[in-house]
């Protein structure tokens, strides 16, 4: 847990140790926090907190929901750039592993760096093909996936917001190819509901069982999400 010194006065705390304070103000339980609150907490004017408020939400540490403010992913994508992301993918490959032998077909875990997708890890299935047309086709088909997944649990544009909402609403996205391939995926989810990762299993549209592969896939992520928190630092 962050602490700081909020004993000090308003006047005596740099714009960053203000800032910080805004961020430390939620608990685990909390999603949202209003403007208010946030003031309380931090013993500073309100005007002072809504100017703040703007700052970090342009820096994506903070987001805009219809109760207040949350949490926003970029903290997340600064946690990736240190040991979490690495502890993410080690917790993860074992239902990778796990997914990939009773699936049969080829697993990745994924993060998302803006709106862009990034493997982490991943286990190819041996068939088909791993090179030519078909290696080009599962970049897009995955990322196509994953990222809706990932993205109906962060900020997206407008553009995307029904269907985004849709695969909120059903838990998986689904995205298939050309080449008669399909990449079915799900969000690794945080309690507060963002999505911290993404696990997607590609492979040929013939003789996939849809909802069956939702099921194993929606178990990995569950089970690497409490594997997450049985290791998390005190």
């Amino acid at each position: 847990m962050v602490h700081l010194d909020l004993t000090a006065t308003p006047e005596a705390r740099s714009k960053l140790s203000r800032g910080l304070a805004l961020l430390a103000c939620f608990r685990a339980e909390e999603t949202e926090l209003t403007l208010s609150e946030l003031a309380r907490r931090t013993r500073l004017p309100k005007p002072t907190v809504h100017r703040l408020i703007k700052e970090l939400v342009d820096w994506g540490l903070l987001e805009r929901g219809p109760g207040g403010v949350r949490l926003g992913h970029g903290l997340f994508l600064l946690g990736s750039r240190a040991p979490w992301q690495r502890r993410l993918r080690e917790v993860a490959s074992p239902f990778l592993e796990r997914l990939h032998d009773v699936t049969r077909r080829s697993t990745y875990l994924s993060v998302l760096d803006g709106t862009s997708v990034v493997h982490l890890e991943g286990i190819r299935s041996p068939a088909p093909p791993a090179d030519g047309p078909w290696r080009a086709e599962q970049g897009e088909v995955c990322a196509g996936a994953v990222g809706r997944a990932m993205l109906a649990h962060t900020p997206g544009g407008p553009a995307l917001r029904e269907e985004l909402s849709r695969v909120a609403r059903q838990g998986y996205a689904v995205a298939t190819g050309r080449l008669r391939s399909v990449a079915v995926a799900v969000p690794v989810l945080h309690p507060t509901g963002y999505a911290l990762a993404g696990i997607t299993v590609f492979g040929p549209l013939d003789g996939v069982r849809l909802m069956t592969t939702v099921r194993h896939a929606q178990g990995a992520a569950a089970a690497t999400v409490a594997q997450l928190g049985a290791v998390e630092p005190r």
